[in-house]
Order: C-alpha cells, then structure tokens, then sequence
C-alpha cells in the first residue's frame, strides 16, 4: 500500500521545522520533497519530534511518519469561527 494519495490541493499552511511544536488536533499536509503525499490530523507526536502520528483525510486511515524518511509537514490555517 502507497502512503501517497490524493491531499487537499491548494491547501498549504506554514512550514513546522520542530515537530514537538505540532499539538493533536493540527491539521497538517506532508510533504517529500516537492510533493504533497498526505494530509490529515495530527494524532501523536513524539517527545523528540521523531515520529508523527496522522490521522489521514477522507477516511484513510492512521500513518506513522518518520522525520528521518524526508518528511516535511505544513500546518494548515484553522478555520475561523464566528461568535
């Protein structure tokens, strides 16, 4: 199975170069190299920033993604809510 499907298009935040800074519930694209390879919400990440844990988009399913793979995650804009 390819982790890399279809993302949100058009859809790019800011770059998190200190994974720890990334809190449950972002929602973040993936990207390797020039590609967008997945979007979703973050579920975990470890302590040291090691490995990230997303919560895919569409329904497809949990991914562990490991920063030493190449990976690099954008934190999407939230949505804003009026009151």
């Amino acid at each position: 199975m390819s982790l890399i499907i279809p993302p949100l298009r058009g859809v790019v935040g800011r770059p998190v170069t200190h994974w720890p800074d990334l809190s449950r519930g972002d929602c973040v694209q993936i990207h390797q190299g020039p590609r967008t390879v997945a979007s979703g919400t973050v579920d975990m990440v470890a302590l040291d920033g090691s490995v990230l844990w997303l919560i895919r988009d569409r329904g497809l399913g949990r991914t562990l993604l490991l920063r030493a793979d190449g990976f690099s995650v954008y934190r999407r804009p939230r949505a804003k809510t009026s009151q």
